[in-house]
């Protein structure tokens, strides 16, 4: 807990648990081990190794005919194919591990595997649904994760988790104040217990927040030093993202390292197969661009189309509003009014819920003025 699941030592004591609950043939044992080996893929972001182990541990599951290991693994696999942008099977994952969630019977993990299995499945269907535009439905159950941390005897490192991933799902949305906040807070709790690896994690949202609230200085400071100390651990959860929230950073200050920046992101999140955000990262080259290379629309332009195709591959509607507010604001520049209404309005028309929250509101006051 004290370095993090991607840590060496960590990794070496989870494959040596598991090697031993394969040779034991001990169910419970196997839940923990598999759990501690799909973690340290999870947080070094392998997605495409911690797919592999959550596919296989549905299979043992299977096999075994153990409800406490399949519910174990769809919360794996579901939380796996979040990171790998397949929303749409994250969803079915996820309805499979809360049928089978028995608070009475599987709170008791929160203390051997660190978090209780309900607050990870809800902090993870939260970032599914903000992908997927279900704005309300990622913010009820962000709220549940929460309340469920308020209860007694919660440990440090669930508190550390799950309020993390409040302030992350907040940061997507651009509520900025609460997710600076609670970042903050994690932080402190983590810089306190010697958490290393939280205090990096909390540290990455505290720097968003501050680009999101009119200091691209010290979000550049701030995202480097995050990004360098969480290296350090051995986590790359969400690098790409965050790379790409540093390039934008960077290219508010005039900083030309932006550009190559902002391809470092979409190279990385390619490379370690974690696609939750790829249409996000596009986006944000394509405000890089704009930033840096005014007159260079054409790039600019290639970008957002590039995000908007990688949204509606993805189903990933929350994104696809956000590229096509971006292009459409690009268009309306260039005088091109009616491509950018015909563009933004059927995907805006999509949406049933978040309308308070800024890229709602943003994306709403656009179609006015084009209208």
């Amino acid at each position: 807990v004290r370095h993090g699941y991607a840590h060496e030592e960590t990794r070496n004591l989870y494959a040596a648990a598991d090697a031993l609950a394969q040779a034991a043939d001990d169910s419970r044992l196997l839940l923990l081990a598999r759990y501690g080996v799909w973690a340290a893929h999870h947080v070094r972001e392998d997605v495409g190794a911690a797919l592999g182990v959550g596919e296989q541990m549905v299979d043992e599951a299977a096999r075994r005919q153990d409800l406490d290991l399949t519910m174990m693994a769809h919360r794996m696999l579901g939380t796996s194919e979040t990171m790998a942008g397949r929303f749409d099977h994250a969803r079915v994952s996820f309805e499979r591990a809360r049928a089978l969630y028995a608070p009475a019977r599987h709170h008791g993990l929160a203390i051997s595997t660190g978090i209780d299995p309900l607050v990870g499945l809800d902090s993870y269907q939260a970032l599914a649904m903000v992908a997927s535009g279900h704005l309300d439905r990622a913010r009820a159950l962000t709220d549940a994760v929460q309340q469920a941390l308020q209860a007694d005897g919660q440990p440090v490192n669930a508190k550390a988790y799950g309020y993390w991933h409040v302030a992350l799902a907040a940061a997507l949305m651009r509520e900025s104040a609460k997710a600076g906040t609670l970042a903050e807070g994690v932080e402190a709790l983590a810089s306190a217990r010697g958490l290393s690896f939280w205090e990096a994690s909390a540290g990455s949202v505290v720097a968003w927040a501050r680009l999101d609230a009119g200091d691209p200085a010290g979000a550049v400071t701030g995202m480097s030093d995050s990004l360098a100390a969480a290296a350090a651990t051995g986590s790359g959860i969400l690098g790409g993202l965050l790379k790409s929230v540093l390039a934008e950073a960077l290219a508010v200050t005039g900083d030309s390292a932006a550009l190559a920046m902002a391809e470092a992101a979409e190279a990385l999140a390619r490379r370690s197969a974690a696609l939750y955000a790829l249409a996000e990262i596009q986006r944000r080259q394509g405000v890089v661009l704009s930033l840096l290379r005014p007159a260079a629309t054409a790039e600019a332009e290639a970008a957002f189309r590039r995000a908007l195709a990688t949204a509606a591959e993805q189903k990933a509607h929350f994104w696809e509003l956000r590229a096509a507010t971006s292009l459409a604001r690009l268009w309306a520049d260039q005088g091109r009014r009616g491509e950018a209404l015909d563009l933004l309005a059927p995907i805006h028309g999509r949406f049933t819920e978040g309308f308070d929250l800024p890229d709602l509101v943003e994306a709403g006051a656009l179609l006015d003025a084009l209208a």
